[in-house]
Order: structure tokens, then C-alpha cells, then sequence
């Protein structure tokens, strides 16, 4: 039947006809329901069609009837002769209105070629099969297996179609989907994870827990498959029974200090506990412990989730660090004490010089008593007295030195030319200094020599009295004291914290490079300083009190955390260590302190907690809702309640591509952030990524009403295609997700080549800042919308992990909170920069920009 050359009054004829011939078509099958007949005749343009029935033919058509199936009957040009109550049902729609109308009426629109070609098979092949959606009544899609047959009836070909509702095999093989993901991700999640019933039996657990627990967890207790105790507890409190058996542990303190599951399943939290457990072979694994109750929808505990990760490593890296740390407490404490012995000892050897010098020029009759070498010269130079000193310091006899010029006998080397030291001796009358003389065996002497010049009455010079006092010693300990020294400086300059000494009065006295940099001082600025100076002044009165609490008794000891202000005006933390100098043990001489830099560690640790509460909530979210969707479906609640379970479904599958999402932005931004992700740049025109970008989101943006103006320079850029097409498709994602219907978003781009272009093209931006950054030539793309706008203090949050304006509001439209910072991060490593200017209720322009590639402008 072809209908599309008829005019309106042929049509209106033919339909007059097809009413009739429906009439005779209905009593018809009436009668043969009733088999009260053995033959109809079906006239068409051809002809009149006879078919005849047999007697069995009645029992066919009951059985047709009670099929669960479909049934239906249409001729060669698709009009349905025949259908049964489940084809009806399946499309509620009322058989009377089925029969005579087109089966491709019920077909969904974009199935119908499929439908088509599944018609053309049957006509080569006489049978077809395949799968495409029909529409019910209220146009929801119902996928089904059709089986299409065609029979030979008296000469004339009729099409039998047997159609199988899939919706239910849909459902399963969505469920059994979503039970495969959520059983790869447990398999795949890098740390142990375990769920356990209200009976605290494990019935699931990710692939790294089989690997710590190394035995057939599955299905049994948690706490009898993994004993954990708390790192904290007190091990050396035991009780007098248990003295006899150090490794056993008496069963109360067992109970009161290890883990159990069935707190969790009575309601309570564990967050970050250090936990530890003992392998059979006594390897002790030191753990991180997260566990809270597992809720059904309606809030109640149904079992518990234990989060596991290993910090074994980490443990042993810090008892390390602490070892460290003590032994350069005890070498630096060792070498502080062999200082102040030194210095002791020193102090000592000056006193004895001053008293001996002071005796000689008491005594200077007694010459022979004086352990010093004593001797006199006349005015040549040559000895005329030696005393026994000298005779033990140098091994000549008076004998032998007496007539012998001093310094060829001695091989004296001068510190000076003895020219001068003759010319102030006669000037000055006096003259010291060291020398250093050779002894009898050829041993070097260092001696610290006085020479006076003798004058008779009258005042003139007669002879040289010189004394000579063996210092050899001291200045070997004095080279010691000195290396002992110059290696001490080395090491605390090399030293990767802060070491500085004050005095007992807090005076600065010596600070090394690493604590100049911590403060941001120089040496000039902290010596001479109070270090107490250098805290904030909220700090100092606690500090100072700790301090004086020291000070009177040594033995306390002083390890704070304290806030400072550093040259460069922001705020930073440091921990300090001080200890006591002590000389003689008992006299103290001032404090030697360390400072260590924590801003950084605690940025860290906050950055982590931040992290890990922000992803633990991203997550729970959509798998709550995943989990209490799916919950209801197993629970066959809504079993006779198909737009509601169609909707549980629908609301699972959402949630599970907001989960798939979020996943992917986390280990996009991890690879961006850690380096693993590299961007091969190359030439690329910037109009044709514009266009392409705009193209993809074509559809959303006109499903929401909003128009994309896309207005494209053809310059070259030196970029990576795929990244730069990411990072503008979430721009505009964002720009259609909070813009209202009706309104426009354009993207375009262009080349800033000088100063004053860019000057010009950003005089009416807010954050004239930017310039401070940007040097042309380079492309600067921009995405505008005419949407709701971003509060002025939100504009450099917004690219931050999980930062949204309205996250409610964001949730709602499919937002992660991460295509920001994945667009800064792509951009950034593109040597480039991204901000945002934006007016609340007039809409928001987001800008970028990428090295520009001389000499290649397109040509349009």
C-alpha cells in the first residue's frame, strides 16, 4: 500500500475504506475467536485474499492468546492483521487501536532502518532476528528480541513477528555491571579495604588485604583473622602474673587495648589510628586504621568498613629519623663538652704563663730553679748564660751553648726579620713574640721568648736577658682546639636545621646559614640579638617561662612548636630544641638550640587532611546513593512499581557516571600534579581547536537552549591538540551548566603582540595584576557566558581541588569540583596562564593563554 501520491481526497477515500474494511477485519476475527467460522477473505488493492482454517486452527490461537510473548501479524506493507493481548499489554495500548495500524508506528524513530532491514533479510531468507526499542503509550522505550517469519497462506506471503520484552535482562545485565565495578574497584584500589555483615564476617575485600592478611579470609571474623593493637599503648604496664612471661600479655589488657569490630558495628568512628598486628613468623606490620558503620537507607547499622593502609615504612622511617636525630643531639653535646674542655684547659695554660712570667720578674736571681730556659746574650748575639732549663729544653749542656750564636745554634725562625725585632728591642727595651727553635735531636721547639735589654748606670745597653717558655703543647692543643673547631662550623654549616648558641642572658652568639634562611636574617641582624626576639609575641611569654624554668634547673628540658614572623612578612612555624652548655659539668655557660622549619610539613598534613576528608565525601555521596538505589532494587521493593525502579535504576546509573567522573578527574590532576602525564606539544592551528570544541558540546548547549558564538583567529600555537581541546570543552561545560536558556556563549581567541595591545584589550579587566605576568607575543582565548556570575573572592579558589561556587547547586548539574584545576594545571604546563573575570548576574569570561608560534599566520 503506497500512499504518498494520493491527494487529500484520495486519502480521505482510502481512509473511509480502511474504517470499513477495519469493521469487517474486527467482526471477522470476532467470529474466528469463536470459531464460528472455517474461512475469511481479506480484500486489499490486489484483490480479495481466501484463508481457510482447519480444525486444529482454533486450538493455535488459544495457545497464541496465552502466550507471554507477542504475537503479531502484518502484511507485506506492514499494516497489522493480527495481534495478541501480550503484544497489547507490553505496549499499553488497547488491542482494538492496535490492529489496523502500522506496526512501525510503535517502533522508536531512530529503529525503524533496523526494522526495515530486518524485513528485507526476511524477504531473502524467509526468517530474521534482531533487537531494537518500542514505544509505549507514555513513550517509554521498551527494548525487545524480535523473530520475524514469513509464511506462504494460499499464494499470498503474510509476515508472523514473535517479539520478547528485554527489559527485564536489561535490568540484570545493569546490575550485574555495577556489581562487576564495584568488585574492580576493590580489586584495584591500591589499599585494604574490608566490608564486613552485622556479624562482623568478612564478606568482601579489596585484593591488597589478601596480600596483608596471607590466609582465607573470606566469610570469617575479622577480629580472629587479624588481631590489631593500638601503637600507642603502654606495653611495660603488666601485671605481676604475667611478669614470668614477657611476650604474653594478660587478656583484660588484651581486650581494653585491641581493636574489635563489634565497636564499629555498635556505632563508633576509628580516623587515623595507628594500629599494629604480628605475622606468624613475628614480622610486626604497622598500620593506619579507618573504620565506621556501614548504613542501609533508612540509617541503620547493616555491618562495617575497615580501611587499611600499611605505614610500616613509614614507622621505620621515623624511629630512623628520631635514632638521627639523638645521635646528633649526643655528638653535638660530645663535641660541646671537648669545646668547653678545651677552652678549660686553655684558660688554665694562660694563668700558668701569667704566673710564671710574673715570678721571673720576681725572681730573676733565681735562674737555675726556673723550669724556663733562661739565658743571656751580649749585644752580638752570642750566649753567655744558660741555665738548666735550657739544658732540658734543647739537650745542649752550658757547655756546649755558652759562646755559640743563640739563634744559629738553635736555628731559630723569626716571625719577623730580626733587623726589627734588634730595632725595637734597643727603642722599646722589651720585645716578645714566638719562636721556633730546633733542639739538639732536631725536634722542633715552640716557644713564646721575652727579651729585655740590660743597661748599665749610665744607661747604656750591655746585654740581651732572654726567656724562652716551651709552649710547644699548647699551641698543638691550640691547632687541635682550632680544627676542632673549623669542623664544628663545617658541620653545623652543613648541617640541614637550624644550630644556634646563646649566653646565659638569651644573647644570640653564634647561628649557622640554615637558621639565617629559616628566619630570612642575616648574621649582622641575630647576633648580639635576644633570640626570644625572633618569636611572635603571643608565643614569647609561654617561652620565656619554659625557659627560665630550665635555667634553674638544667635537667628540664625545652622542645616547642613556636610561630614566627619572617622577613618576607608571612607567617611560619619551627620547632626548637634547646640544651645546656655546661663547663665543668656543673657551670653553665649558655644554651646551643636547633630549629627546624615544620610550615612546610604542616602545609603538608593539612593538605592531606583536607584531601582525604574532601575525597572520602565526594565519594560516599554518589555511593550512597548507588548503594541505597541498588539496595532498594534487591530488596524487590519496587518490584510492581516500574517508573519508580526505572527510576532507582536511573538515579544508580547517574550516580555511577558522576563516581566514573570524579575517578578520572582524581587520577587526571594526580598525573598532572606528579609529572607522569607529559604533553607532546606541537604546531596547532588555534581556530580549529576553537571549532572543534565548540562542536562537541553543540548538542548539550542546544538541549539547554544556549547558543555557542564562535569567533576564531587562524593563528598557530605551540600546544598539545587533545589537552587545550580538554581544557575549553570544560570551560564551556561549566558555561552551559550555569548559564540560563536563551542566552549566548562565545569563545574566541586572539594574538597579543605588543604592550599596548594588551593594554588596550584588557582595559576594562578588574585584575590589572595579570600584566605583571604577561609579555607579549601570545594567543589569549577566551570563553564568555551570560550566566549567574562568581562572587570577586571566589575567583582564585575556584581552580583549587574540589572548590565550586555553589557545590549543591553544582552536584545537581553533574559538577566534580576538579575541571578547574585540571584546566590550570594543562595550562601551567604549557608555560601559559589562566584566570577569570566575572560581574554577579551579568555573566563571567574565562581566559587563558598559549605561546604564540612566529611566522605562521593561517591564511583563511
Amino acid at each position: 500500500m503506497t500512499l504518498f501520491n494520493y491527494s487529500k481526497e484520495e486519502l480521505l477515500k482510502e481512509i473511509q475504506v480502511l474504517r470499513e474494511r477495519l469493521v469487517v477485519a474486527e467482526d471477522t476475527l470476532q467470529a474466528i475467536h469463536e470459531g464460528a467460522v472455517d474461512a475469511f477473505v481479506i480484500s486489499s488493492p490486489e484483490g480479495d485474499k481466501i484463508f481457510t482454517l482447519q480444525s486444529a486452527d482454533y486450538t493455535y490461537r488459544l495457545l497464541v492468546e496465552q502466550m507471554c510473548e507477542g504475537a503479531v501479524i502484518i502484511t507485506s506493507d506492514g499494516w497489522i492483521l493480527y495481534a495478541n493481548q501480550a503484544f497489547a499489554n507490553l505496549l499499553k495500548h488497547p488491542l482494538e487501536k492496535i490492529i489496523s495500524s502500522r506496526f512501525q508506528e510503535f517502533i522508536l524513530e531512530r529503529d525503524i532502518n533496523i526494522f526495515q532491514s530486518l524485513m528485507k533479510k526476511q524477504e531473502q531468507e524467509l526468517t530474521a532476528i534482531g533487537e531494537l526499542l518500542l514505544v509505549t503509550i507514555n513513550e517509554q522505550e521498551v527494548p525487545v528480541y524480535l523473530a520475524a517469519n514469513k509464511f506462504n497462506v494460499d499464494n499470498h506471503y503474510i509476515n508472523c513477528i514473535i517479539i520478547t520484552d528485554l527489559t527485564e535482562k536489561r535490568q540484570n545485565e545493569e546490575i550485574i555491571a555495577s556489581e562487576k565495578f564495584a568488585r574492580s574497584i576493590l580489586e584495584q584500589v591500591g589499599e585494604s579495604v574490608v566490608v564486613c555483615n552485622q556479624k562482623g564476617i568478612i564478606i568482601r575485600a579489596s585484593q591488597v588485604f589478601k596480600t596483608l592478611c596471607c590466609d582465607n579470609y573470606l566469610f570469617q571474623d575479622f577480629d580472629q583473622i587479624l588481631s590489631l593493637y593500638y601503637s600507642k599503648l603502654d606495653i611495660h604496664i603488666k601485671p605481676q602474673a604475667t611478669q614470668s612471661d614477657q611476650n604474653i600479655l594478660p587478656e583484660k589488657f588484651l581486650m581494653e587495648n585491641c581493636f574489635s569490630i563489634s565497636r564499629v558495628l555498635q556505632g563508633q568512628h576509628y580516623k587515623g589510628v595507628e594500629v599494629y598486628f604480628q605475622r606468624s613468623n613475628g614480622e610486626r606490620v604497622d598500620l593506619l586504621l579507618n573504620a565506621c558503620p556501614l548504613l542501609n537507607s533508612m540509617g541503620e547499622i547493616i555491618g562495617a568498613i575497615i580501611n587499611l593502609t600499611e605505614i610500616t615504612e613509614r614507622k621505620r622511617q621515623e624511629a630512623e629519623l628520631h635514632l638521627a636525630k639523638v645521635e646528633l643531639e649526643m655528638r653535638v653535646a660530645e663535641r660541646t663538652a671537648e669545646l668547653s674542655e678545651l677552652n678549660k684547659q686553655l684558660r688554665l695554660t694562660l694563668d700558668d704563663v701569667k704566673q710564671k712570667k710574673q715570678i721571673l720578674l720576681e725572681q730573676s736571681k733565681l735562674l737555675d730553679l726556673a723550669h724556663d730556659t733562661i739565658l743571656t746574650l751580649d749585644l752580638n748575639m752570642v750566649i753567655t748564660f744558660w741555665n738548666k732549663g735550657g739544658e732540658q729544653m734543647y739537650g745542649w749542656t752550658k757547655s756546649e751553648a755558652i759562646g755559640q750564636v743563640s739563634h744559629i745554634l738553635l736555628q731559630t725562625k723569626f716571625p719577623q726579620p730580626l733587623t726589627e725585632i734588634e730595632a725595637q728591642l734597643l727603642n722599646l727595651g722589651y720585645w716578645e713574640g714566638e719562636l721556633i727553635h730546633t733542639d739538639k735531636n732536631g725536634i722542633s721547639i715552640t716557644v713564646f721568648s721575652r727579651w729585655v735589654l740590660q743597661k748599665d748606670d749610665l744607661g747604656r745597653p750591655i746585654k740581651i736577658l732572654e726567656i724562652n717558655n716551651d709552649i710547644t703543647s699548647r699551641k698543638q692543643k691550640e691547632v687541635a682546639l682550632q680544627a676542632s673547631e673549623t669542623k664544628f662550623r663545617s658541620l653545623s654549616e652543613c648541617l640541614p636545621i637550624g644550630l644556634f648558641v646563646i649566653d646565659q642572658q638569651g644573647i644570640c652568639t653564634y647561628a649557622n646559614p640554615c637558621f639565617l634562611q629559616i628566619f630570612g636574617l642575616t648574621m649582622a641582624e641575630v647576633i648580639g640579638q635576644s633570640w626570644l626576639e625572633l618569636i611572635n609575641a603571643d608565643n614569647r611569654e609561654k617561652l620565656l617561662n619554659q625557659w627560665l624554668r630550665i635555667f634553674k634547673d638544667i635537667s628540664e628540658s625545652f622542645d616547642h612548636e613556636i610561630r614566627y614572623l619572617h622577613k618576607d612578612t608571612k607567617t611560619r612555624y619551627a620547632r626548637i630544641i634547646l640544651a645546656p652548655i655546661l663547663m665543668e659539668k656543673t657551670n653553665l655557660s649558655g644554651y646551643i638550640g636547633t630549629v627546624e622549619d615544620v610550615t612546610k610539613i604542616r602545609a603538608v598534613e593539612q593538605v592531606k587532611r583536607d584531601f582525604i576528608s574532601i575525597v572520602s565525601h565526594e565519594l560516599r555521596t554518589p555511593l550512597t546513593a548507588i548503594h541505597g538505589s541498588l539496595g532498594l532494587l534487591a530488596g524487590k521493593v519496587y518490584d510492581k512499581k516500574p517508573d519508580k525502579r526505572s527510576q532507582m535504576l536511573n538515579i544508580a546509573t547517574s550516580q555511577t557516571e558522576r563516581l566514573v567522573r570524579l575517578v578520572n578527574d582524581i587520577l587526571c590532576l594526580e598525573k598532572l600534579e606528579s609529572g607522569q602525564m607529559k604533553l607532546v606539544k606541537q604546531r596547532c592551528d588555534a581556530a580549529k581547536l576553537i571549532i572543534d570544541s565548540a562542536d562537541t558540546m553543540q548538542a548539550i548547549a542546544q538541549k539547554q537552549h544556549i547558543s555557542i558564538n564562535v569567533k576564531p583567529l587562524p593563528v598557530e600555537v605551540w600546544a598539545n591538540s587533545d589537552a587545550i581541546i580538554q581544557t575549553l570543552t570544560n570551560l564551556l561545560s561549566n558555561a552551559i551548566k550555569f548559564s540560563e536558556p536563551c542566552t549566548t556563549i562565545s569563545v574566541s581567541n586572539k594574538l597579543i603582540e605588543t604592550k599596548e595591545t594588551q593594554a588596550q584589550i584588557f582595559s576594562h579587566l578588574a585584575n590589572r595584576s595579570i600584566f605583571n605576568f604577561l609579555t607579549p607575543p601570545y594567543i589569549l582565548f577566551q570563553v564568555q557566558d551570560e550566566g549567574q556570575g562568581i562572587p570577586a573572592d571566589k575567583l582564585e579558589s575556584i581552580f583549587g581541588w574540589f572548590q565550586q561556587v555553589d557545590a549543591s547547586n553544582a552536584r545537581e548539574k553533574g559538577g566534580t569540583g576538579l575541571g578547574l584545576a585540571i584546566c590550570q594545571k594543562i595550562i601551567r604546563q604549557h608555560g601559559g596562564y589562566i584566570w577569570a573575570e566575572s560581574i554577579l548576574g551579568q555573566g563571567s569570561t574565562f581566559f587563558f593563554t598559549l605561546p604564540f608560534v612566529p611566522n605562521y599566520v593561517i591564511e583563511n
